[in-house]
Formats: C-alpha cells, structure tokens, sequence
C-alpha cells in the first residue's frame, strides 16, 4: 500500500476553491466577459470536505478568484475565526440589565425588546444569544407566560380577573 499524504479540510476547500477560479481565469484569456465566466462556473456545484455538494453564488466565487490575486492559494483557505474559544456571552451587567427589563415588561415579546435595547447598547450579542441566555435563567416565553397568569394576590372583587375571558 501507498501512504499518501493526508490532506486537511482546510486545504480540501482551497483546491476545491481552486479548481473553480481556473476555469474562470482560462475563460477572461479566451475574452470571455467576468460576468459570463462567472455564470459558467457557477452552475458546476462545489464538493465539500464532507462528501457532500453544494452550489456557490457568482459573488462567492468572485471574492475567492480575488483572494487568489491578493494572497495566492494561501488567501483560499478558510480563515479561523478571531474569536474562537471564547464564548459568546452577555457581560455581566448587559445580564443584569436583561433580566431586569424582562421581568419588567413580560408580557412583550423578546423580539421586541431586543430591538429596543439593540438601540441602546449596539454590543450586544445576536438574539439567539439572548434567547438562550433567558432560557437559562427559566424566563423563556413558556415561563413568562406562567408568570403573567399567576393569579392575583391580596383581596380581590367578585368578578376580577388578571386576564380577559378568565372568568369563563
């Protein structure tokens, strides 16, 4: 048997990346417009590390072929994330404001709310961040619903209700 060097994912995809911006440059030599280059290109789908197949748009392939100019097969690769490791949290008083404004207003939706507080501190984290972060702390919406239909305490009249149609 033969030992073949193995190759990693990462530079899997940057032949793969390769192997479209080829046909792309032997296209422009031909005189074929970028744009009709492109198209050609793009309908040929991309294998992945994986196995598995996947279509690229122009733009996709554009940026790749001038990657490829700017940094050569180097610049092909994917690039790490700069914030890798590090988990993507709420800091400490972006929690404590968060819960504090969502046991205030339970009864608006958290969508809603993100968008108000995404105006005020434009460092906060994505939503989906939020809506784990409220989930940990059990003030997801099933839970702030419960919350909202507790009944009322203290002395209430006859025919009082938290809720319209609570009567029934």
């Amino acid at each position: 048997m033969k030992n073949e060097p193995q190759t990693s994912p990462a530079q899997a995809l940057a032949l793969e990346r390769f192997a479209f911006i080829t046909p792309i440059q032997e296209l422009l030599r031909q005189g074929f417009l970028l744009s009709v280059a492109l198209e050609q290109v793009s309908l040929r789908p991309m294998t992945l590390p994986d196995g598995s197949q996947r279509l690229r748009a122009r733009r996709t392939i554009e940026d790749w072929g001038y990657d490829y100019q700017h940094g050569g097969f180097a610049a092909l690769s994917p690039k790490e994330r700069t914030d890798k490791g590090q988990p993507r949290i709420l800091s400490p008083q972006q929690q404590k404001w968060a819960l504090e404004q969502t046991q205030a207003h339970l009864a608006v939706p958290v969508k809603v709310l993100y968008r108000r507080w995404f105006e005020q501190d434009p460092q906060l984290p994505w939503l989906n961040s939020i809506y784990r972060f409220l989930r940990e702390h059990e003030l997801h919406t099933k839970a702030r619903r419960a919350q909202l239909r507790q009944p009322l305490g203290g002395a209430t009249k006859c025919f009082e209700a938290p809720f319209v149609h609570d009567l029934g």
